[in-house]
């Protein structure tokens, strides 16, 4: 049977078993959703267009190494996360818009010919569980794993008298909503339409986490268990302004690029809760809440093919690449040895800001109604 070195530091600090925190995060945000573009089909001044397309969505977070962490055995110093994640989900994405051409002279000529304001909205569920496991010490190697709750307390240290490893998995679970309020208008360019726009956007975005590590041994040995649950919320509020450019291939096929760029006001809030036990018999629990906000540069990037195949509505085809320079996520609690002595108790888990790209692919249908 298996044998390890425990300390449990319950002369320093009462009785304090242990727990690994459960960083989390979750990311990207309301602006990782693809939008509706304009309609393919010619607006007519006075007219009701409606968008409505699905995609793929390939979303990122900020990485998570949060959890236990490598130790010098005899001292208890960091030596860095015994695991790292780099959470990238899949799913699904809708999103549509509904606009009007507004009557010529209502706004100012500047913005161009079939001047029109449009109401958007975006929606994404994405999901993703990873597995890993940490380098594998023996007592021997001088090097153990260090557990700390997500509250910042040090509960206890360990190392294996045979090689073992710390075998975590991540579940992450992702949604976003959006929201745009859009004004353009055409200018034409010799054979290419060049389509400006301005826009007031905002969203909410939600993920939680669960966290799982346990002591990876041949036999198994289920003497440290640990379990994390990490929800975090946030909200945008900005602005961003776009530019596409299209160009008829033929009658009914149009091909088109697109871009747009923002920033936004972001509020996050976060809380996490974790449970550690030793061999089933004592256990510990730790909680930790936060809140924090940013200006993140919200970025994005389209290609786009539109089919007109009657005169009131077209079919189009996407595909493009978002980029969010502050996509919320977790840092660990006890950071460096920051609660290796007095009271062991250290900085609790928080949240912490990373940029991260994400990619989404689909089609959709627009229509139009004149008057």
């Amino acid at each position: 049977m298996h044998s390890d070195t425990l300390k449990t530091f319950s002369g320093r600090r009462g009785s304090a078993l242990a727990m690994a925190v459960a960083g989390t995060l979750v990311a990207s945000a309301p602006a990782a959703l693809a939008q509706a573009r304009s309609t393919g089909a010619k607006p007519v001044e006075g007219s009701v267009y409606f968008d409505l397309v699905g995609s793929y969505q390939s979303i990122a977070l900020p990485a998570f190494d949060a959890g236990w962490r490598h130790t010098v055995f005899a001292t208890d110093a960091d030596r860095g996360p015994a695991n790292v994640h780099k959470p990238r989900l899949s799913g699904a994405g809708a999103s549509g818009a509904l606009g009007r051409v507004l009557p010529h002279g209502t706004l100012p000529a500047a913005f161009g010919a079939n001047a029109r304001i449009e109401l958007g909205w975006s929606f994404a569920h994405v999901e993703g569980t990873q597995a890993g496991a940490s380098a594998a010490f023996a007592l021997a190697s001088g090097i153990g794993f260090r557990i700390a709750s997500v509250d910042g307390s040090f509960l206890t240290s360990f190392s294996c008298n045979v090689a073992c490893s710390a075998q975590s998995n991540l579940a992450t679970k992702y949604d976003a909503w959006g929201f745009s309020l859009k004004m353009a208008g055409d200018h034409q360019a010799g054979p290419i339409t060049l389509t400006p726009s301005i826009a007031l956007i905002g969203g909410i975005a939600r993920s939680r986490q669960d966290l799982s590590i346990r002591m990876a041994l041949t036999p198994p040995v289920d003497q440290y268990g640990y379990v994390a649950t990490i929800d975090l919320d946030w909200a945008d509020w900005g602005a961003r302004v776009g530019l596409d450019a299209a160009t008829a291939v033929t009658p009914w096929l149009t091909i088109g690029l697109g871009g747009s760029i923002g920033v936004a006001r972001r509020k996050v809030t976060f809380s996490a809760n974790d449970k550690f036990n030793y061999n089933a018999v004592l256990s510990y629990r730790g909680t930790a809440q936060g809140n924090a906000a940013a200006t993140p540069i919200l970025a994005n990037a389209e290609a786009r093919l539109t089919l007109t195949p009657w005169r009131k509505v077209a079919i189009k085809a996407f595909a493009g690449l978002n980029h969010d320079s502050q996509v919320p996520g977790v840092t660990p609690s006890c950071p460096g040895d920051s609660c290796l002595g007095g009271a062991f108790k250290g900085a609790p888990s928080n949240i912490k800001f990373e940029s991260a790209t994400s990619y989404y692919a689909g089609g959709g249908v627009s229509v139009k109604f004149e008057p």
